[in-house]
């Protein structure tokens, strides 16, 4: 890999790298996440609001806000709810009216 990125940053690429970048290009976005640490950036306490799953016509996508009370590597768990919800599917809540908290 390093031959092939030297290669590259001089402008040079043969018919043994370009292969080589191509599959590194095509394989890279899906490697795994090292599990060390969250892949999101909620910590207990922030306010978010959770998607629903489903949902009648004309209503909000989203509900809450909620609290959270527990992390892991990808998911969230709110206050009142017994279920965990992948970190896709919630997103900050911003508060219109912060003086009134």
């Amino acid at each position: 890999d390093t031959e092939a990125r030297r290669l590259q940053k001089k402008g040079k690429s043969d018919c043994r790298t370009r292969p080589l970048w191509a599959l590194y290009r095509d394989v890279v976005p899906f490697q795994a996440l090292p599990l060390d640490q969250p892949v999101h950036p909620f910590q207990l306490g922030d306010q978010v609001l959770v998607k629903k799953w489903r949902r009648d016509p004309l209503t909000p996508w989203w509900d809450g806000p909620h609290t959270v009370s527990l992390i892991s590597q990808a998911a969230v768990k709110v206050l009142g709810s017994d279920k965990r919800t992948h970190h896709t599917r919630v997103k900050w809540f911003l508060n219109p009216n912060p003086e009134t908290e």
